[in-house]
């Protein structure tokens, strides 16, 4: 899990892949990659998690 690990970068293109992939966005990524843009890691919401 690249958010989860720190490696940002990664995540960035994982979302905006998941988001290619699904458009309707039912799981709710649309909201991820602004934490990702704002260098917050999984550890910076440990109960959002």
């Amino acid at each position: 899990m690249p958010l989860a690990t720190g490696r940002l970068d990664e995540a960035e293109r994982v979302f905006d892949r998941m988001l290619w992939l699904n458009p309707t966005d039912n799981q709710g990524v649309r909201f991820l990659p602004t934490d990702v843009k704002a260098g917050k890691a999984r550890e910076d919401h440990p109960d959002e998690w």
